[in-house]
């Protein structure tokens, strides 16, 4: 009998503590493809405590590696803090931060594309500062606007010249500044590219480029981790209404999962584990 009560008592606390459990996960929670609030998801994203480690994969095959990071910015001359106060803590943010770095192989090429990109955003998530960088051996690019002083400068260095103009945003909506400044047919395609990117119709105004043509939308999801499914939030942005990407969040906002235009997808190096 009493054998018989203690396996009793143990099925019962088995059976209690997985419903526990359960709820925890899954209960009180919206089922799997409700909507969900962007507001929420970026919030979770810019403020993720841990950074995202990405395997870059193009149909299939492994090309390279970056890196995700987002950090909140404080003010630069905020009052000297309690003694007492916490490590780490950042009071009066005034910034997000977000920046990926890695390299990736190219076809056809025997060195790899590293590149290093970086972006500022306001705490209403407004762009402050973008800036890319990328070399290839012999040969480097880089990229950086301010939405303050409304300018975009570039750069390209190689081993035979050196490159560098400063744009204002007027001018990058301006074809015939365009035009003058490369010439020909190469400057059409950077126009062209550069109305791609919402950059639109010849403008005189100095207001800043008008935002990607992107509808976003976020909802529940679950993503299979090891022998689990695991709840986390599915991003879709459209562009153009053409082109779909889809970003996989886990419930603290780290990335998981990217699927981009042209099967690239950028893999959470945590799933090789699994």
């Amino acid at each position: 009998m009493l054998p018989r009560l203690l396996f009793f008592l143990i099925a019962l606390f088995w059976l209690t503590m997985n419903f526990l459990l359960w709820r925890s996960e899954f209960g009180g929670q919206k089922p799997i493809g409700s909507s969900v609030s962007l507001e929420t998801v970026w919030n979770k994203v810019l403020t993720a405590p841990d950074a995202s480690s990405l395997e870059i994969y193009h149909h299939g095959k492994k090309i390279g590696f970056c890196r995700w990071v987002t950090s909140v910015g404080a003010l630069a001359n905020k009052k000297p803090s309690d003694e007492f106060e916490p490590e780490g803590m950042v009071d009066e943010p005034n910034s997000y931060n977000l920046d990926l770095e890695g390299n990736a192989t190219l076809n056809g090429s025997t060195n790899r594309l590293r590149f290093d990109v970086n972006l500022k955003l306001s705490l209403d998530r407004a762009w402050e500062e973008f800036t890319i960088r990328a070399n290839m051996r012999p040969d480097s690019w880089e990229l950086h606007a301010t939405a303050a002083d409304q300018k975009a400068r570039f750069l390209i260095d190689g081993p035979v010249e050196r490159w560098e103009q400063t744009f204002t945003f007027a001018d990058l909506r301006n074809p015939q500044v365009l035009l003058r400044e490369f010439g020909g047919p190469l400057a059409l395609g950077i126009l062209g590219t550069m109305g791609n990117f919402g950059l639109g119709a010849p403008d005189t105004t100095n207001s800043a480029p008008s935002a990607l043509p992107i509808k976003w939308d976020a909802n529940n999801d679950t993503m299979r981790f090891g022998h689990s499914k695991v709840r986390v939030y599915r991003l879709r942005a459209k562009l153009f209404d053409r082109y779909e990407a889809f970003i996989f969040v886990s419930r603290v906002g780290e990335i998981l999962w990217v699927e981009l235009p042209d099967k690239l997808i950028l893999s959470n190096d945590a799933f090789t584990h699994f």
